[in-house]
């Protein structure tokens, strides 16, 4: 027996624990929001986009949550680019939207908190009467009507 031979131990975070193990510690994914950038205004149809990665190789979880409802998920994947398309949002909201990244070995991360507001449209105006280039006189008092929608 070769009493010269030395074992390396790693110091790694289990859990919210530590422990010694022979084998170097597994890492947390990586994740990078992309677009739409913080505090971004958007219209009413949006695309999420995230870049998530394992720097182990380990497929993960990953879930993309808006304003802490998650509308995305791929299940058992691998590094890459992610979106999300969410449609219907109301005009004049503000929406916050974040990721989750969990690996095989249920080690996982959050992303920031990033914020969008959606755009609200000027309404169309409807000239109804005069019609189309016609000339009027108004006098300091008048009224005119005009229809919005």
């Amino acid at each position: 027996e070769d009493v010269n031979t030395y074992i390396t131990y790693y110091c790694c975070k289990v859990d919210e624990s530590y422990t010694w193990q022979t084998s170097p510690c597994n890492k947390p994914p990586n994740i990078i929001l992309m677009s739409p950038e913080d505090g971004s205004i958007v219209p009413t149809n949006v695309t999420l986009k995230a870049n998530v990665t394992d720097p182990d190789g380990d497929k993960m979880d990953i879930r993309i949550f808006v304003s802490e409802v998650e509308f995305c998920h791929f299940p058992n994947n691998n590094s890459g680019v992610y979106t999300c398309n969410i449609t219907g949002l109301t005009p004049g909201k503000t929406y916050y939207w974040n990721v989750e990244a969990c690996d095989e070995h249920n080690l996982c991360t959050y992303s920031e908190i990033w914020q969008f507001t959606v755009k609200i449209n000027p309404p169309t105006v409807e000239l109804i009467s005069p019609s189309n280039e016609s000339e009027i006189s108004l006098n300091l008092g008048d009224k005119i009507s005009v229809k919005l929608f």
